[in-house]
């Protein structure tokens, strides 16, 4: 059954769960109970690591409710406004959800910008979001598929936020030298980008630091 069927049926239902919830967006918890094979699979991905039903569920979705999946997903993950989250904070709770937004890999939200957002935003939280070696050990197939969608990216959008994640991901992955190429990169695409001062000046600090680390062999990368 469609999403945006399931609306209605909630709206019709429940009146007084609020569907959209401002710039925040939908509530996955509403739509879920109004669909078994979504809240299988749901619970198959946050309790099971297992994404599969999920990925089948939204194979049969239009892109209107894939949006309305996404949106849902990011919220219930986030669950405050990202804006008064912390970096760190932001992909730790990217990393727990993980398995909510790995099926788009497979399947893709039928919006190239979003696809893009969502393999940047998984592929840099995959990296600085697991807290102990088995979980880093864990997402290191997941990286070498993310690295490669966001290497074909960047053949036509020289953004240097992406370019910073491949660096990052390489790094995880053991490969220093791609990594430092590509933070290399970022610092000569920076002057030409459509950053703001203070996003050029912020981003440029990080990846110095991040240049340096590498050079001193550090184990790991700074993330602010």
């Amino acid at each position: 059954m469609r999403i945006s069927t399931l609306l209605i049926i909630a709206l019709l239902t429940v009146l007084t769960v609020s569907i959209w919830q401002n710039s925040r967006g939908v509530d996955l918890e509403t739509i879920r109970k109004a669909d078994p094979v979504l809240d299988k699979a749901i619970d198959d991905a946050l309790n099971h690591d297992n994404d599969e039903t999920l990925a089948l569920w939204l194979a049969e979705q239009n892109e209107f409710d894939r949006e309305i999946y996404r949106r849902s997903a990011f919220t219930f993950a986030y669950k405050d406004d990202p804006k008064k989250l912390s970096e760190l904070e932001l992909c730790k709770r990217t990393f727990e959800h993980r398995f909510l937004f790995t099926p788009f890999l497979r399947i893709g939200t039928g919006n190239a910008h979003v696809d893009n957002d969502i393999d940047n935003r998984l592929g840099y939280s995959l990296v600085f979001g697991p807290t102990d070696n088995n979980q880093r050990a864990s997402v290191k197939p997941l990286l070498e598929k993310i690295v490669v969608r966001l290497e074909i990216i960047t053949e036509k959008n020289k953004s240097p936020q992406i370019i910073d994640t491949i660096g990052c991901i390489y790094f995880e992955l053991g490969k220093k030298d791609k990594a430092l190429v590509a933070f290399n990169q970022v610092m000569e695409l920076m002057p030409k980008s459509n950053l703001s001062k203070k996003e050029k000046d912020v981003l440029k600090d990080l990846v110095q630091r991040r240049i340096m680390a590498i050079k001193q062999e550090k184990a790991v990368l700074p993330l602010e």
